[in-house]
């Protein structure tokens, strides 16, 4: 009898149980940022542009193409990270 109310008025002694995010929806969560879908999209433009005009002669696609690499690895390892938090 003494145990239920104890139970009632302080509640269980357990910890709450917490939904852990994927690493994928962390990323995800990344890419939903608008600023950083229009860097990427401008980056993919300027490579395609760069490809279309010189054909890949010279090496004026490696800047964006790094913008977009440092992106990847960025979000990837950021996401890792809050994962394992």
């Amino acid at each position: 009898m003494d145990i239920e109310w104890r139970k009632r008025l302080y509640g269980t002694n357990n910890f709450p149980t917490f939904k852990i995010k994927s690493v994928a929806s962390l990323i995800s969560e990344a890419f939903g940022d608008s600023m950083l879908k229009i860097l990427v999209v401008a980056s993919i433009l300027s490579i395609l542009i760069e490809i279309s005009n010189n054909n890949l002669r010279n090496n004026g696609w490696l800047q964006p193409a790094s913008l977009i690499l440092t992106f990847l690895v960025v979000t990837i390892v950021s996401s890792i990270s809050a994962h394992n938090c």
